[in-house]
């Protein structure tokens, strides 16, 4: 019984081990791209923000300024920066794709 049991927890082991090395490595880039994608999204947020904010300060006519901000809702700037950071996410990935053809086509494959 001793036998069978260390048979099944060493093959149990085992296939842990496997799925901990081919999820681990995935699962890290996966983590890094959203990172990255956050972190974007966040500084064209912070952008877009202020200067939204720069220009509602610079008008000097109230009524102006506050139809502005009636007109303009609070999640804009937060879909705005989504958009951004989303063309040029698309703009990396296209640059990637072009320039691994290239490699591809030049190593005779």
């Amino acid at each position: 019984m001793q036998l069978l049991g260390s048979f099944f927890i060493g093959l149990l082991g085992s296939l842990f081990e496997f799925f901990v090395k081919y999820l681990g490595k995935r699962l890290s880039l996966v983590i890094a791209v959203i990172t990255f994608l956050g972190g974007l999204a966040a500084a064209f947020f912070t952008a877009i923000f202020a200067l939204i904010t720069t220009v509602q300060y610079a008008i000097s006519d109230y009524s102006i300024s506050f139809a502005i901000a009636v007109l303009w809702p609070a999640h804009v700037s937060v879909c705005i920066s989504v958009i951004f950071s989303a063309e040029i996410t698309r703009w990396v990935y296209d640059r990637s794709t072009f320039y691994v053809g290239l490699f591809w086509e030049s190593a005779g494959r």
